[in-house]
């Protein structure tokens, strides 16, 4: 399952944002990235913070990845969105079922580059470690439980 969430962005560097896209793709892809380490190493928080404290006024919220959604929403930095009405810019999260949890968890987000891509940096195991632009109905390839099992997430250390 996919949510769309609008960040309120008050200035954004159009120009900025798809050179920072072309510098990222391909680059490797590290499992707990720390925001120093980018962008030769990202995780799909780290891509997603990089690209966006380097092009916009928007700053993602230090939280674990399955609650960064709600933490938009309640701060008032985004609004949900419906597929129909994506855009450039929008973050999309996937959203995969934690056999541990028993429920629904947000595992997963990236950015539209298009009405059609998103990019995002993801573990693929057709093709490595990078980060890539892909189709909007990308099915994510990423996850096994031992994502959940991560103690302490190195994001949430300024």
């Amino acid at each position: 399952m996919k949510i769309l969430i609008r960040p309120k962005y008050k200035k954004f560097d159009e120009a900025r944002f798809d050179a920072l896209i072309e510098k990222l793709e391909d680059t490797l892809y590290k499992t707990g990235a720390d925001y120093k380490e980018a962008p030769k190493y990202t995780d799909c928080v780290t891509a997603i913070r990089y690209i966006l404290e380097n092009s916009s006024d928007i700053v993602l919220p230090r939280v674990y990845i399955w609650d960064m959604p709600k933490s938009l929403l309640e701060d008032f930095w985004a609004t949900k969105i419906s597929q129909k009405l994506w855009r450039k810019w929008d973050l999309i999260f996937f959203e995969k079922m934690s056999f541990r949890h028993k429920k629904y968890m947000i595992s997963h987000v990236g950015i539209l580059i298009s009405e059609s891509e998103f990019f995002h940096s993801s573990f693929h195991f057709e093709g490595g470690n990078i980060s890539s632009v892909r189709d909007i109905d990308y099915n994510a390839l990423i996850l096994d439980e031992s994502f959940l099992d991560i103690a302490k997430d190195p994001r949430n250390n300024p």
